[in-house]
């Protein structure tokens, strides 16, 4: 009976965890559903948006970063910041304008 309390309330987290923001939660809601037995599609629900989760981060730091750069004027951190904005997936119009602004500085 506890193992199906605990399994139940590990998929009620799991559900909540992955409708919302917070990877370290998500990644522990994950866990915990994972060792009390949670075998249905929600486990992997939940790997899609954490997956989805992070990409997003990665996606908004780099393109804040490449914001920040874009405004200085170091040409070498700028090439930097495009490489990684590119690889997060970042607008390709927002790197194309840092492009230019790294002709500008060069």
């Amino acid at each position: 009976l506890a193992e199906v309390e605990e399994r139940d309330a590990a998929a009620a987290q799991l559900t909540s965890a992955a409708s919302g923001d917070d990877a370290d939660a998500m990644r522990a809601a994950l866990e915990r559903a994972e060792s009390a037995g949670v075998v249905d599609d929600a486990l992997d629900a939940a790997r899609c948006a954490l997956t989805s989760l992070l990409e997003r981060q990665a996606r908004e730091e780099a393109a804040a970063a490449l914001d920040a750069a874009a405004g200085g004027e170091d040409a070498t951190a700028l090439a930097e910041c495009i490489e990684a904005a590119a690889r997060a997936g970042v607008d390709e119009t927002v790197v194309a304008t840092a492009r230019k602004r790294l002709a500008e500085l060069q």
